[in-house]
């Protein structure tokens, strides 16, 4: 009964940090604690069956050479049986968590050939429990061990007891089912004394203390475990004055909201010629892909390539389930049996910890920056693609990029041009790409300008996408482009409001609406409606200039957030004239301000299905922002926004860059709104920025602008 009181005080204990939690940090976290509460139920079933058979078997006997001269009778009875059968389901709840003593199916097995040999084989059932237990936990621990070792050379902070920590947490609830059974195991090869009635006696209490203390620990070990880890202490090392950061933090949400990935950081080297750099060691990390809550294989790297001098191709790397990982384990690792151990103490391991904390015991944060420090590494933002070879019309919606529909996970954010292209496979079809292919797609598919399509990928790039890994979200937050840099960063995609995307769209709801990149019905009925009135039912740049200005002053009336400064100034204007200029068939050869007309039947499958006109063909030059200027002098507006917080008290922004001011909007785009967001960047970081600016500003050089470097030239 003491034991089930152990369970009950966990269990228990465990759930009401479980309620102390905010609920959106509960995911992944309710299977442990139903888990933890079987085992106690079953823990507390078993004994008392046990308690009920003992005290029937004792009302019987007068002594103890009498006690244990009857057990082999009183073992037959129901009480026995079923005591048995439920201690054996705490085993298999156990081994399904930890992986670790094996004893479900040995205990049924053996069981069923004991007569034959009762002392052997019960000796050779609890040594092989103890043997998987000890050698499993030995792996585990000197993975961990091993990955403290490499990670402390590498990373930017030095505190790595948590890996300490959890490698304590694992052989405290190791330790006392091993070498329990160990001495029950050698007790019960010896014969029981009966000569002696003490000694006798003495044996028997010996025996049986031992065996309780032995099945009562294959329930609790995994008991403890989920125990330790919800309650964030190992009672050797945690939690210390020097390490508050224990695991209790992550549970409680101090850090962020909890990760389905658990990463165990291995690495793979390899060596790239990064122009202006010379030779640099790239490390990368070999996450662990999620199966179930958190079981992992360990991926490798396929389909890298070098940064070569003349294309300066960056590294990609192209996660596979088949890659091994040589270079961290010696060849012989890989043999049958131990690769087989191997593979149960990364599953009893990954089960043991919930999915929201890391397995090497890092904090959320701690891990992202270890994450992003290693794989930065290995991607040097490589240039912009240069100008179209063909820049004429072509067929684009070909049997080469056939459109496809959404699957799940795919990603597709405010800009219909960029859903398109994804959507034909121009660019990758799930919504996450790199600048350099962004670049080539909008080109390829609409035959953007080359100024142009690298002015506006980078000014994105800079803001929304995730600098470290080279990916950028053509739509919200994703996993997809990779652990996040330190906050501020956002890495949110397009979808992000008030850095690249803004107000005042004309097929999208402003974002203080709560939907910011889902296609509008009621604005698209205005869009319509602007085309029958202004352009006899097509989109032109009357419609254009017209829309635009009421896309405005809709804003100012209804909108108290609503903000029309740098850089949204810029692209507010811009997205009005780009449906003429790119979503128009190229086989139309005349220019915005000759009358280009955009019919609302293709109109629509842009904005709203991200899908080609059948026969589709690309403009029949480079196109960009051509008619522009007609939408500005249509409606004359300065930058600024509703001040205050209130709705019609549009207030201009003498601050802010206009369409007069180019340089400043460079400068502004810079220093207001890119280095809020990485205000201190080291390492790989500040070297990705320092790049991409440089390529951001490439674009603008020539028109008089003096190149701002806010983190240093190199």
């Amino acid at each position: 009964m003491v034991t089930v009181g152990l369970h009950l005080f966990m269990t228990l204990y465990g759930f009401s940090v479980f309620l102390e939690t905010p609920l959106e940090q509960r995911k992944g976290r309710t299977r442990y604690i139903l888990i933890s509460s079987l085992i106690t139920l079953l823990a507390t079933l078993s004994a008392c069956l046990d308690s009920a058979w003992l005290f029937k078997h004792v009302l019987r006997v007068n002594s103890g050479i009498e006690f244990g001269g009857t057990l082999p009778e009183a073992s037959q009875e129901w009480e026995r049986y079923c005591s048995m059968g439920v201690t054996t389901a705490v085993m298999f709840v156990g081994d399904a968590l930890l992986c670790t003593h094996g004893m479900g199916i040995a205990f049924v097995v053996i069981d069923a050939q004991r007569l034959r040999d009762p002392s052997a084989l019960e000796t050779a059932r609890i040594f092989l429990s103890v043997a998987t237990t000890v050698s499993v936990t030995t792996l585990i621990s000197f993975y961990l061990l091993r990955a403290r070792s490499t990670l402390s050379k590498l990373l930017p902070f030095n505190n790595m007891r948590e890996y300490t920590g959890i490698v304590a947490i694992l052989i405290e609830s190791a330790l006392p089912l091993s070498v329990f059974g160990v001495v029950i195991a050698a007790l019960v090869l010896v014969p029981t004394p009966g000569t002696s009635t003490g000694a006798a006696t003495s044996f028997i209490v010996a025996y049986y203390t031992i065996a309780t203390l032995f099945y009562t620990f294959c329930g609790l070990a995994p008991q403890m475990i989920i125990f330790r880890v919800t309650t964030g202490r190992s009672w050797l090392r945690f939690p210390t004055p020097e390490n508050k950061k224990s695991f209790a933090q992550v549970f409680k949400g101090s850090s962020r909201p909890p990760s389905h990935y658990c990463h165990f950081v291995a690495t793979t080297r390899s060596t790239i010629d990064a122009p202006g750099l010379g030779k640099l060691q790239a490390m990368s990390p070999t996450p662990m892909s999620e199966i179930g809550s958190c079981v992992g294989m360990i991926e490798g790297c396929r389909g890298c390539t070098t940064i070569d001098k003349q294309r300066e191709t960056t590294l990609r790397r192209n996660w596979s389930m088949e890659a091994p990982f040589e270079e961290e384990f010696p060849r012989q690792y890989f043999k049958m049996g131990f690769s087989i151990l191997l593979l149960l103490s990364y599953i009893s391991l990954s089960l043991a910890i919930p999915s929201y904390v890391s397995l090497a015991g890092l904090s959320e944060r701690q891990q992202d920056e270890a994450v992003a420090e290693l794989s930065g590494v290995a991607v040097f933002p490589p240039k912009p693609p240069g100008p179209l070879e063909y820049n004429g019309t072509k067929l684009v919606h070909d049997k080469a990029h056939p459109w496809k529909p959404l699957r799940k996970g795919d990603i597709r954010g405010p800009c219909p041009g960029l859903n398109t292209l994804a959507s034909h496979g121009y660019l990758p079809r799930d919504g996450v790409a790199t600048p350099s292919q962004i670049v080539n797609a909008v080109q390829e598919g609409f035959n953007m300008d080359h100024l142009v399509a690298v002015f506006a990928t980078y000014g994105a790039m800079l803001v929304d996408g995730n600098l470290v890994t080279d990916l950028l979200s053509i739509g919200g937050k994703t996993r997809k482009t990779g652990p996040d840099p330190p906050k501020p960063a956002i890495v949110g995609g397009l979808n992000t409001h008030a850095v690249f995307e803004g107000d005042a769209s004309m097929t999208r709801a402003d974002d203080f609406f709560g939907d910011n990149h889902s296609f509008n019905q009621t604005l698209w009925d205005q869009f319509v409606d602007f085309s029958n009135r202004y352009g006899g039912g097509s989109y032109n740049l009357t419609v254009a200039a017209e829309l635009r200005w009421q896309r405005i002053q809709q804003a100012i009336a209804t909108n108290p957030q609503f903000s029309l400064v740098s850089p949204r100034y810029f692209t507010a204007f811009v997205e009005s004239v780009f449906p003429l200029n790119f979503f128009v068939d190229g086989r139309d050869t005349t220019t915005p301000a000759q009358g280009r007309k955009l019919g609302l039947d293709a109109a629509l499958l842009f904005f709203r299905d991200h899908k080609f006109p059948a026969d589709f063909h690309r403009a029949s030059i480079p196109s960009g922002t051509q008619g522009i200027n007609v939408v500005i002098a249509t409606h004359p507006i300065a930058p600024g926004g509703n001040a205050d917080g209130k709705v019609n008290n549009y207030v201009v922004d003498p601050t802010s860059a206009d369409f007069g001011k180019f340089c400043q909007l460079y400068q502004d785009f810079v220093t207001k709104t890119v280095v809020p967001l990485y205000p201190n960047p080291k390492g790989i970081l500040r070297r990705n920025l320092i790049v991409n600016l440089h390529y951001f500003y490439e674009i603008i050089d020539g028109n008089g602008c003096e190149e701002v470097f806010p983190y240093g030239r190199s």
